[in-house]
């Protein structure tokens, strides 16, 4: 009689303790948060090595060269990435090859449009660097264009260790590279620029290996004829996405082209430490939120009431987790400040 109203009691605990289980959303966030919070967190202790090695002027002109990457990244897969995530499995494998070609494409087009003209946008850019070196656009934007693909595509098989992985191999092998090459090369921005590369290439290298393994993902370039046709089946991307990506782009990046324009890569240093200090807690968590929030939303289809509640709940825990961090940043950014040398 007592084993049967112990189980009982038992029994009732573990349902009332079963709403405080972590939900496969959040425990697919946290696969991809700690990947960001390892990149971050290498960051916070390498950056202070890194800027004993290079000023702000070669941090301001590292800035501005990703965000000309940026530039041509909105347009890079015309939204493709944001469509691979409400696919199926094949027509998830002929998106991600229809979006390699465009890679392929764009790549041709950004060396064709500066090689040529390398005085001009060296002139435009204020460098020293032999004109061989603005190869480095195309290369690093055929390079980041491929990984952040192959990480959207990664969201529609849910392989989200994999990606959390990749994020902090990324970046603990980027800020090495930075230190090494400083250490040996000496300081400038083309340094920092080529341990960025180098560590997407390993990064890309590492991805499709394992793309190939769990997911049957061969590295294949689809044809023009299919690219015409995934392109006409989302055209809603093209007409709505590529406009609000562009405007996003802008409101995000303006700032860094102006300064550099009006003054010069040095106070472009300042602001990317400031604003890169300022998006830390939204680095964290915003991102991998939304990518796995995209996947679910994307999986609940035309529910309206559930994808409304779903949305609702995942703003007002964000704003539960962010109010501490911001406060922090708000009240003691002065004290942070100090572990900054400038």
């Amino acid at each position: 009689m007592d084993f049967y109203k112990n189980y009982s009691i038992l029994r009732s605990v573990k349902l009332k303790l079963k709403p405080l289980a972590l939900s496969a959303f959040w425990l697919n966030v946290g696969k991809l948060a700690a990947g960001s919070m390892v990149a971050q967190l290498s960051g916070i202790l390498l950056s202070p090595v890194i800027l004993r090695i290079f000023d702000s002027k070669d941090i301001g002109m590292l800035n501005l060269f990703n965000q000309a990457v940026a530039f041509f990244m909105v347009f890079s897969v015309l939204r493709l990435d944001r469509a691979i995530v409400l696919a199926k499995n094949d027509e998830a494998k002929k998106i991600l090859q229809s979006g390699l070609l465009l890679i392929v494409i764009t790549t041709l087009l950004i060396t064709l449009a500066t090689f040529p003209f390398s005085g001009f946008w060296f002139g435009f850019m204020k460098l020293d660097y032999p004109a061989l070196f603005i190869l480095a656009l195309p290369v690093s934007f055929l390079l980041q264009s491929t990984i952040n693909f192959y990480k959207a595509a990664g969201n529609v098989f849910t392989l989200y260790s994999v990606l959390g992985t990749v994020i902090a191999i990324q970046a603990i092998l980027t800020q090495i590279l930075k230190i090494t090459f400083g250490f040996s090369l000496g300081k400038g921005p083309a340094w920092l620029i080529l341990a960025e590369m180098a560590g997407y290439c390993t990064t890309l290298i590492f991805l499709l290996i394992v793309f190939h393994k769990k997911a049957k993902f061969g590295f294949r370039i689809g044809s023009f004829q299919q690219l015409k046709e995934i392109l006409a089946s989302k055209a809603v991307f093209l007409k709505y996405d590529i406009p609000a990506a562009m405007l996003n782009y802008f409101s995000s990046s303006i700032a860094v082209f102006l300064l550099a324009m009006f003054y010069d890569t040095r106070v472009v240093g300042y602001y990317a430490l400031g604003y890169s200090m300022l998006r830390l807690p939204m680095t964290l968590m915003g991102k991998a939120i939304g990518d796995v929030f995209y996947k679910n939303a994307a999986d609940i289809g035309d529910k309206m009431e559930l994808l409304r509640k779903s949305a609702s709940n995942v703003v007002i825990q964000l704003f539960s987790f962010g109010l501490l961090p911001m406060a922090s940043i708000f009240f003691l950014a002065d004290r942070y400040s100090a572990f900054i040398p400038l």
